[in-house]
This record gives structure tokens, sequence and C-alpha cells, in this order.
């Protein structure tokens, strides 16, 4: 079994660091410029519990609306989507999306049909450019086995 935690600034990162398997906040409540700081906890939790921050799985709980333009956070096209979501993969090292306040199945559709595969087109060529494997990403350990929780500081 795995532990993920939804954690917020500014101490919570910490514990998902020490002890969670993944951290799943929600963009609403920790919005993209906030993933920076964050991870940085994350991570120097993790180091600092003699884990491996590649350890911790990021994913992002999104929302949003498709319109001609827009602005802000998941606000626009299509394609402004996927600009910003593959720069949260590449930068942030986010592995994985769930739609959160969803108001339709159009929305589900558009992003399962025109988001994710242009997505994974656009990490899979810049991971390719890199000289990195198209599937690299935070967690990639995570196939090996987890200390029990009492040997992560949990009673």
């Amino acid at each position: 079994m795995n532990i993920w935690l939804g954690a917020y600034l500014p101490r919570m990162p910490g514990l998902v660091g020490r002890v969670a398997d993944g951290s799943i906040p929600s963009s609403p409540y920790l919005p993209p410029e906030q993933l920076a700081t964050a991870n940085r906890i994350i991570d120097a939790a993790a180091i600092d519990a003699g884990r491996s921050p590649d350890a911790v799985r990021r994913i992002y709980n999104i929302g949003g609306e498709f319109s001609r333009n827009g602005k802000g956070f998941l606000q626009g096209p299509p394609a402004v989507w996927v600009e910003q979501l593959t720069e949260l993969t590449l930068v942030h090292g986010v592995s994985g999306y769930i739609l959160c306040r969803v108001e339709s199945g159009d929305i589900v559709r558009r992003f399962a049909d025109e988001v994710v595969p242009a997505i994974r087109n656009a990490v899979r060529t810049e991971r390719g450019r890199q000289g990195m494997s198209a599937y690299a990403d935070r967690g990639m350990d995570r196939l090996r086995p987890r200390q029990p929780l009492r040997n992560r500081g949990i009673p």
C-alpha cells in the first residue's frame, strides 16, 4: 500500500518528503507557481530522512476551462493546456494529472483526446533531445521495496 498526501505550504511538504510515496496537491490550493517551493521542501525532507527525492512521485489535481483564449492556468485552448502541463512535467517532475472539478464530459473528452497525447509527444520529444528516457520521471525507483512505516519515522 502506498501513502499519497495532498499537502500544502508551509510545513506539510516536509511530511511528504519524510514518509509519503507520493504528493498529490490540487492546483486551486497549491498553484503552479508554488510547486518549485513545495518540491524543494519535499526533496530536502526526503534527503534528511535518508530517502531519495525521486522516491516521492508527483501527481497534480487540476481543473480548468477550454476556451478560445484565456489568461491563467489551464484557461484557454488545448494548446495552452499542453504548454502549461508539459512545463510542469519537464520542470517540476509531475508524472500524472487528475482532473478535478470537472463540469462536463466535454472537458474529459478534450483532455483525453487532445491534451494528453500532445503532452506525451512533447515530453517524449524533449527528453529524447536531452538524451533522456521518454519515461524518465520522479519515482522511477518506485519498483524498489518500501521501508516499513516505523523505519520512516511513523510509529
